[in-house]
C-alpha cells in the first residue's frame, strides 16, 4: 500500500516519542530540584536572622534584665511540630510569667547555660516547650527546650534563636541543669517521671493557661 505525500509530511512533523519522553523527564527532574531546594531553604535558612542568640546577648550585657518587657511560655503541640513562622507562633496557647519568675529565669539562662548539647546514651525525653522573650528594644526572641532524664538527673536541652528569628533549626545549642527545676515550678504544662500528664495544673497563679 502506498503512503500519500500528505501522510508522509505529517509523520515527519511529529517529534519522535523518545524525544518527547526525554523532554518530560527533564521537566520532572527540574521540578524536583526546585522542590528540594525550596524545602531546604524553608527548613534551614528561612526565618533565620544572623546574630547572637538571646543567651549570648544576656551573657555579654547587650540585653540587661531591665530590658525584658515580658516572657511567655508557649505550649508545644507534638502533633504540629515546631513552629517556623510568626503566624504559627501566634496560634500557640501561652502563659505570661510574673516579675519574680522572670527575674529568676533570666538569671538561670545567663549563668547556668553551657554551650552545646552533651551526648547521652539513650536518654529519656519527657517534655518540650517554647519561651518568647520580648525586650524593650522592640524585638523578641524564641527559646526551644526539651526536658530529659539521664543517670537519675533531669536536664534541659536549650536551643536559643537570635533576634526576631523564627526557625528553630537556626538556633544555638545549650544545656541547662537548673532550668529543669524552674520549669517544674513555672511551666503549666510541665510533665516528667513524677508528673506524667500534660493537663494544666490548677495550683498555678490565676489558673490561666
Amino acid at each position: 500500500m502506498n503512503v500519500s505525500v500528505t501522510e508522509k509530511q505529517a509523520a515527519a512533523k511529529k517529534p519522535p516519542r523518545r524525544k518527547r519522553l526525554f523532554v518530560l523527564a527533564g521537566f520532572g527532574v527540574l521540578l524536583g530540584l526546585v522542590v528540594v531546594i525550596w524545602g531546604m531553604y524553608s527548613l534551614f535558612f528561612s526565618g533565620v536572622n544572623p546574630g547572637p542568640s538571646v543567651i549570648d546577648e544576656l551573657r555579654s550585657g547587650m540585653i540587661a534584665e531591665a530590658d525584658i518587657k515580658s516572657i511567655e511560655i508557649l505550649k508545644f503541640d507534638p502533633g504540629a511540630g515546631w513552629p517556623f513562622s510568626e503566624s504559627e507562633y501566634s496560634r500557640k496557647v501561652r502563659k505570661q510569667i510574673g516579675p519574680a519568675a522572670t527575674k529568676q529565669l533570666i538569671g538561670i539562662l545567663t549563668t547556668s547555660s553551657t554551650n552545646g548539647h552533651k551526648h547521652r546514651n539513650h536518654p529519656a525525653t519527657f517534655y518540650y516547650g517554647i519561651l518568647r522573650i520580648d525586650v524593650a528594644q522592640g524585638c523578641h526572641f524564641y527559646i526551644f527546650y526539651h526536658l530529659g532524664y539521664y543517670n537519675n538527673q533531669y536536664y534541659v536541652y536549650v536551643d536559643a534563636n537570635s533576634k526576631n528569628s523564627t526557625n528553630p533549626n537556626g538556633a544555638d545549642e545549650y544545656e541547662n541543669i537548673p532550668l529543669a527545676d524552674y520549669l517544674k515550678e513555672n511551666d503549666p504544662w510541665y510533665r516528667d517521671i513524677d508528673s506524667p500528664t500534660t493537663r494544666h495544673r490548677p495550683s498555678f497563679p490565676d489558673n490561666d493557661p
